[in-house]
């Protein structure tokens, strides 16, 4: 998945970071997704992770060495359509960062996912563009009901 900064649009919410991971400058790292199900009822799940780097106090900095990979709990993921952009099915990441879609139309789709809390809430906005989003948007995925996986 690739990180961009983008103004509303068409009234569909934009996506965030979490400003731990922006504020860090840490990625993320996402394990492949998985289509699946049929041509006419396909089925995609993943599973969303970010990677943590500890605070060395000894050495006052980050200690690399350390880095762990955790699941982004609660996230809102949102199926689109990949030529319109139209939200075509939307659910939340589990507590182990999982989500799941079965849906019937466009093959051709790709995720957004909101990076973000609800309690508290935090939004992480470029304060430079209009206080544009950071969005979270995956490749152009074709589920064909085969079972495949992807990056």
């Amino acid at each position: 998945m690739m990180t961009r900064r983008t103004k509303p649009r068409r009234g569909i919410p934009l996506f965030v970071m979490l400003s731990a991971l922006v504020a860090a400058g840490c990625g993320s790292d996402e394990k492949p997704a998985t289509t699946g199900g049929t041509p006419s009822n396909p089925r995609l799940s993943g599973e969303l992770r970010y990677e943590s780097v500890p605070y060395d106090r000894l050495n006052d900095g980050l200690d690399y060495s350390k880095i762990a990979s955790h699941p982004i709990r609660g996230a809102r993921v949102l199926l689109l359509d990949a030529a319109n952009d139209n939200v075509l099915e939307e659910t939340r990441s589990s507590s182990e960062g999982k989500y799941a879609f079965n849906w019937s139309g466009s093959p051709s789709v790709k995720i957004w996912v909101y990076a973000e809390t609800t309690d508290p809430p935090i939004v992480v906005v470029d304060n430079t563009t209009q206080n544009a989003k950071y969005v979270l948007e995956s490749a152009e995925i074709v589920a064909d009901g085969a079972k495949h996986s992807t990056s």
